[in-house]
This record gives C-alpha cells, sequence and structure tokens, in this order.
C-alpha cells in the first residue's frame, strides 16, 4: 500500500522483481540471540499470510520487523 497508511497487504513476490538491480543485504541480526525457525515453518507462516492485510508504520512494525518475526515466531523479542 503506501507509507502513509497504516496497513499493507501480505505479497508473495521474487526478489528479483522487488530489488531489481538495487542491492541488498540479508539482515539475520536476532540469531545471535534466538535460533530461527526451521524454513519450512518460515514459509510456511508467510504463505499463509499472502492476501491479508497487516498493520504497517515505517518506523516500526516494517517489512524488516514482518520478516524478523517469521524467522523468529513467538520468540521473545
Amino acid at each position: 500500500m503506501s507509507a502513509l497508511t497504516d496497513k499493507a497487504i501480505v505479497k508473495k513476490e521474487l526478489l528479483y522483481d522487488v530489488a531489481g538491480s538495487d542491492k541488498y543485504q540479508v539482515n539475520n541480526k536476532h540469531d545471535d540471540k534466538y535460533s530461527p525457525l526451521p524454513c519450512c515453518k518460515i514459509i510456511q507462516r508467510a504463505e499463509e499470510l499472502v492476501g491479508q492485510e497487516v498493520l504497517y508504520k515505517l518506523t516500526s512494525e516494517n517489512c524488516e520487523y514482518f520478516v524478523n518475526e517469521l524467522r523468529n515466531w513467538n520468540r521473545p523479542q
């Protein structure tokens, strides 16, 4: 949606379609504190959310927050 709203729709897209030729970096910043869930669980949870509307805030509940929640679901933050 827009950075001006507080909601977003979860979409499934190829990384190349999102980032294009821009540089990107994988940031697993919580791995030193929490073991990530197995990949199959992360993917399953992400796919369950496709099409759903979720809270979005540019400075807090953003895409980085969303992915951290998927990777470390139900882990203390």
